[in-house]
């Protein structure tokens, strides 16, 4: 399934990613203007990441050393490796 913009709002994919861009200006405030920090910003970012992979293609992405690594990582560096990995995986199938 591929992300695509719908103009009307019907679409679930797009309302989810509204709410995602409303906690982000929530969180915008407290984080001193920075998105980067703002926990919602890397949510938003992983899912949307992730839209089109199978069980398939998690369980190639989940490897032993994910999940040795995984176990180490908390908040936003969780997320930012989960990014990675998927972005990897990505270009690895090209």
């Amino acid at each position: 399934m591929k992300y695509q913009f719908n103009e009307s709002g019907n679409n679930n994919i797009d309302y989810v990613v509204k709410k995602f861009d409303n906690q982000i200006k929530k969180e915008y405030k407290s984080s001193y203007g920075n998105k980067y920090t703002c926990e919602s910003y890397w949510s938003k970012s992983l899912f949307i990441e992730s839209l089109e992979l199978t069980i398939d293609d998690w369980r190639k992405i989940r490897t032993e050393e994910y999940w040795l690594l995984k176990e180490t990582l908390k908040g936003i560096a969780l997320k930012k490796f989960k990014i990675n990995r998927i972005k990897q995986y990505k270009l690895s199938q090209l």
